[in-house]
């Protein structure tokens, strides 16, 4: 966020540990309401979604027995919601929410329905800071819809330091106008979470504002941000370890096809369909510290095709995605499987700091490979 932005504004208020959060005045420019013109022109029905820090009490909660609340709400609302398993020693969650703009945000407001019908009577501490509040205790006075304070509850959204730009927007106007609207409070956090270039925005509200306040931060991201291309570090829960490193992993997903000379040779026949399996390609993670990392097996025969001339298609490759691949050695055994019909495979070692960057990296390698495989079927045919 940059300061131009955002000192004309913002007044800070400290928090009970020390820190520092963004709040904002709530004071709104009638005169700028062109500025929303191209926010309201997003359709409820676009598909995207969300992130929002739980903690392991909340998760609770929202499952429910057997996870029937958190299914009903999927059904209810024709959304996927997916949670971050549960690590030993971490104390938060991340619940990502997709489906479009418009049974997101209903599906929140369900969610955060369900939190205020079940929520302890004390507020409670946490040992992480960014699962405590930023904001101060809420009062009658400081919202126009509601009768009792059993009725407002806090929900951390997460979001990148660009997108987090976006919603205040220049000189604040974004953010008053949210506030205004929607009659809820937000702060945004001055810390990113550990490993990550994201932030918390919280919003305290009744459950129906807070929804309507999610659906208008998925109006506003789509229309000034393609999300689907960030590339800032994504925060996902670990145990920090006394580095301040964290030691995460992912599970390679290739489900990529690989041909053996029989293959070929039935491709020929017209039957190629039938020998196209995934038994060749292999999947394994590894942990690294502060990295991500991924496996694609290339078959010997087509590591040149990979490598490109020179080097020059997997150098692209690497800088595209900000990622580093290791293509191994052939004289390596460590850097080469061999399967059951003896034919010999190259390990390609995606790593890096970002889970998604990795993933890009691999999903381009693995549409490379298809499409060399392809290529030399149909070239085979040809000949015959």
């Amino acid at each position: 966020m940059s300061d131009s932005n955002t000192n004309e504004f913002e007044s800070e208020t400290a928090s009970e540990n020390g820190n520092s959060e963004y709040e904002f005045n709530t004071s709104y420019n009638e005169g700028s309401n062109n500025t929303f013109n191209e926010i309201d022109k997003v359709s409820d029905d676009l598909p995207t979604y969300q992130r929002f820090m739980l903690s392991l009490d909340e998760c609770g909660r929202i499952f429910g027995p057997q996870g029937q609340y958190l299914r009903k709400i999927k059904q209810d609302n024709h959304v996927k919601i997916d949670v971050t398993e549960k690590q030993v020693g971490c104390s938060d969650r991340i619940l990502t929410c997709a489906g479009t703009i418009q049974n997101i945000s209903q599906a929140m407001t369900d969610i955060v329905s369900l939190l205020i019908s079940n929520q302890p009577i004390e507020i409670k501490k946490y040992p992480f800071y960014f699962l405590n509040s930023f904001l101060p205790p809420p009062e009658l006075s400081d919202f126009n819809t509601i009768s009792s304070l059993n009725e407002i509850y806090n929900i951390r959204v997460i979001l990148t330091n660009t997108q987090i730009s976006s919603i205040i927007g220049k000189q604040g106007r974004t953010i008053r106008h949210l506030i205004d609207v929607n009659d809820v409070k937000i702060v945004a956090s001055r810390n990113f979470l550990p490993d990550s270039d994201e932030r918390i925005l919280q919003i305290q509200g009744p459950a129906e504002a807070i929804g309507s306040t999610i659906d208008d931060i998925a109006k506003t991201l789509n229309a000034e941000i393609n999300i689907d291309q960030i590339t800032e570090r994504h925060y996902f829960p670990h145990v920090l370890a006394n580095s301040e490193q964290k030691i995460v992993t992912f599970r390679s997903s290739n489900n990529n096809n690989n041909n053996t000379a029989s293959n070929n040779s039935a491709a020929s026949n017209g039957n190629s369909n039938n020998h196209n399996s995934n038994n060749n390609q292999r999947r394994s993670s590894r942990s690294y510290e502060g990295q991500f990392q991924a496996t694609v097996l290339i078959p010997d025969t087509l590591v040149g095709a990979m490598m490109g001339t020179r080097g020059n298609r997997i150098s692209n490759l690497r800088k595209f995605t900000h990622t580093r691949i290791d293509t191994g050695k052939m004289d390596d055994v460590e850097s080469n499987y061999v399967d059951t019909a003896n034919e010999t495979f190259r390990k390609f070692i995606i790593s890096g700091d970002n889970m998604d960057n990795v993933k890009k990296a691999e999903a381009l390698l693995n549409s490379n490979l298809e499409s060399e495989i392809k290529r030399r079927e149909e070239a085979e045919i040809n000949d015959n």
